[in-house]
């Protein structure tokens, strides 16, 4: 995990929290650049929690379709260069407004693969962005805590079982933010802080951008076959879609942006 202090932020700061970008797959794209520009628009920092590539491979026999691969890594041998050139280009007009990336499940292939493609995106974007780990916990102004992790378990109804559980992993911060489960969520809690006073504790879950449910139309069936779609095979709820927005004030009040 990391742990990091961001100097020099304005009074009013505004934060855009994404995760499970999947990028390298068939992905909402004009979501995701919606809420890019977003950020630049409101000159909010972009944190990114993990899962920013797919990521999966021809190697991985019982997860890959060609069909699911994003229409500029089909045909090509090289899909983990193809896949960090396509997250660099939809990622660098904004490159000066992220603060960090982290790993998630998809993106660690270290392991099997030898290659750390978070590693190589910041070091192509700007090297000043953080490399973020699994988890860690980030401040901001005077001491507002961020502790992120990226995730664990299997996609489920929505629930708030694994703030419960990141509840027993940190203590003193003001917000808790998940990703994994694709499950776009916003819970407010409160504990007492050790001088008496209540502390509110937020918990966000971001959304990814794999849409599982799309219609697809028979011409295109009958031309190229189904595409496989694992939430749809799972019967997964089809859970919200895209990041969180966030605006902290002077006073360190939270406010969730919808």
């Amino acid at each position: 995990m990391i742990c990091h202090k961001f100097p020099n932020v304005p009074s009013s700061l505004n934060l855009l929290l994404l995760s499970d970008l999947h990028i390298g797959a068939n992905i909402e794209l004009g979501l995701l650049q919606s809420e890019l520009d977003w950020a630049r628009k409101n000159k909010a920092r972009i944190l990114i929690n993990g899962d920013v590539f797919d990521m999966i491979l021809p190697s991985d026999r019982k997860r890959f379709a060609p069909s699911t691969l994003d229409k500029d890594l089909q045909g090509v041998d090289d899909i983990i260069n193809k896949a960090i050139d396509k997250a660099y280009n939809i990622l660098f007009p904004y490159h000066d407004l992220i603060d960090m990336i982290g790993v998630g499940n998809h993106d660690a292939i270290t392991k099997h693969h030898h290659i750390d493609p978070v590693l190589l995106l910041i070091d192509k974007l700007d090297k000043r962005i953080l490399h973020g780990d699994y988890c860690g916990i980030l401040t901001y102004k005077k001491d507002y805590k961020v502790f992120y992790h990226h995730g664990w378990g299997k996609a489920a109804s929505i629930n708030i079982k694994s703030f419960s559980q990141a509840l027993n992993l940190v203590e003193d911060v003001d917000m808790i933010w998940l990703g994994h489960l694709h499950t776009r969520m916003v819970a407010h809690s409160s504990r007492i802080g050790t001088n008496g006073k209540l502390r509110d504790i937020y918990f966000v879950r971001s959304g990814s951008y794999l849409n599982h449910y799309q219609v697809i139309d028979q011409a295109k069936i009958k031309k190229s076959g189904r595409e496989s779609k694992y939430g749809q095979e799972a019967a997964f709820s089809p859970f919200g879609l895209g990041g969180i927005k966030v605006n902290i004030d002077q006073n360190l009040k939270t406010t969730i942006i919808l």
